[in-house]
């Protein structure tokens, strides 16, 4: 069993278990979203290559670095820490029954039928006791919406910015119409 552990950065202190295949990113849609404006959308991949764990870089604008390195795709050793963007992570490899990752596996378990909302698989990122409240959660996915669109090209943006003010307008004209029928 492995984990990733947030040492430095915008999420320190938060843990994450180690499935067969993961991604990181900014993006809430990676297995492990970070809120980091330094990390690419989609940035590094972690996996398990037969006995060993490899973490490669996706062609993230900043890139992954390895204990100060910067990689491609290299092997994964017990304390070897991976920085991605500004957030600095430690790699662990975890005995089953040790404090910290068994918690967190038997909670996987428990909700492998779907989550507390009904149906659906649980990720571990969602298991790892996000500091956002549901509240706050909104206001995250708002922010990479942001981060997302400010990777755009203006085109893109332009188009965006156009179907917002359409929508504002008829907004507006919708609620015309209702004042002036109230009258």
């Amino acid at each position: 069993m492995a984990e990733l552990i947030v040492i430095d950065g915008p999420e320190s202190g938060r843990e994450f278990a180690l499935r067969a295949d993961q991604t990181l990113g900014r993006l809430q849609a990676n297995d492990i979203p970070i809120h980091d404006a330094k990390m690419s959308r989609k940035n590094t991949r972690i996996f398990r290559q037969g006995k060993h764990w490899v973490v490669q870089d996706l062609g993230s604008k900043n890139g992954t670095w390895l204990n100060g390195e910067s990689i491609h795709a290299e092997r994964l050793e017990d304390g070897d820490e991976i920085r991605v963007g500004e957030t600095l992570f430690r790699f662990a490899l975890t005995e089953k029954g040790t404090k910290g990752s068994a918690g967190l596996a038997d909670v996987a378990k428990a909700t492998e039928a779907g989550s507390r909302r009904g149906g659906g698989a649980v990720s571990e990122h969602a298991l790892s006791f996000s500091k956002w409240s549901d509240v706050e959660r909104t206001q995250t996915s708002f922010f990479s919406l942001r981060q997302d669109l400010s990777q755009r090209d203006t085109g893109f943006r332009f188009l965006v910015f156009l179907g917002v003010l359409l929508v504002a307008a008829g907004i507006f004209f919708l609620i015309q119409i209702l004042v002036a029928g109230a009258d």
